[in-house]
């Protein structure tokens, strides 16, 4: 079983940095008012900051963790470029469990809490929709090309594996992606 994990894990994380290029429109960038979705506030040019000038593949895990927060603060055009960064460091988490290298400090928090922020389109601990990350989800799944939302679909359907998330959170999740996907092949 464990043998069979990391092969499907590892097939994950290439299928990443396949379908998601790392120099795609723009990005990665050296102007921060394409990264900080409001340049006003010094909140999201803090956050977009290290961001400048580097490709997803090269953020580490350790921006993300400390930085859980921030994607709602990136432009969706951000967002859709670096969220290959975090799902490849979810599968990477699993990977190296199985070889017992985790290290706790990094573990799930990262990968629950982006999830919560950009796909339940719900307000958090209640089952109502917020229409803001709604439209923000739909927003950031117009970027992907079919390819990339299927990746992004088995990458929530392994987070909804994980989170103990409300059913009405995973409903949201699934349809939103489901959604993008119907639109998509719609269109081909």
């Amino acid at each position: 079983m464990r043998k069979r994990l990391l092969k499907k894990y590892l097939s994950r994380i290439r299928e990443i940095e396949i379908f998601f290029p790392q120099e795609v429109n723009g990005f990665p960038t050296k102007d921060i008012r394409r990264l900080a979705d409001n340049c006003e506030y010094d909140e999201a040019l803090e956050h977009a900051e290290p961001l400048l000038n580097r490709r997803w593949i090269d953020i580490d895990v350790e921006h993300w963790y400390n930085n859980f927060d921030s994607s709602i603060l990136l432009t969706v055009e951000a967002m859709a470029y670096y969220l290959p960064s975090i799902m490849r460091f979810t599968y990477m988490e699993e990977v190296r469990k199985i070889y017992g290298q985790n290290d706790t400090t990094y573990d799930t928090g990262l990968t629950e809490d982006h999830y919560t922020y950009l796909f339940c389109a719900s307000k958090v601990a209640t089952d109502e929709v917020d229409p803001w990350r709604e439209k923000r989800t739909r927003n950031l799944y117009e970027k992907f090309n079919l390819k990339q939302l299927k990746v992004v679909k088995n990458w929530l359907l392994f987070q909804l594996a994980r989170d103990t998330a409300s059913r009405f959170e995973r409903s949201m999740a699934m349809l939103l992606v489901d959604q993008a996907i119907q639109e998509r092949e719609a269109k081909s």
